[in-house]
């Protein structure tokens, strides 16, 4: 299996940041291939695995519910199989 191509790309965007009631998810990837997306804390703490389906060769744009989350610094990781492809920094208000 390859690693998509979101992983050497700076296409993956996160808005708006910092959030206050949800974050809008937006990357390229190369192919339809399985992913993970996952919010850690700034302790590295695993918070919520927010999804983990096929996404679609192109641009692909989801969104997550941050109110309930408390204020602070969290990263999300998008991941297949094999390894973490992106660590992306983000902050709730």
């Amino acid at each position: 299996m390859s690693v998509s191509s979101i992983e050497n790309s700076n296409q993956t965007k996160i808005f708006p940041n910092p959030a206050v009631e949800k974050i809008n998810i937006e990357f390229t990837s190369n192919k339809i291939q399985k992913m993970n997306f996952d919010i850690i804390d700034a302790k590295g703490q695993m918070i919520d695995h927010i999804m983990n389906a096929y996404v679609n060769h192109g641009i692909n744009t989801f969104s997550f519910e941050t109110q309930n989350l408390p204020k602070g610094i969290y990263f999300l990781n998008i991941s297949n199989d094999q390894k973490i492809i992106k660590h992306e920094k983000f902050v709730v208000h």
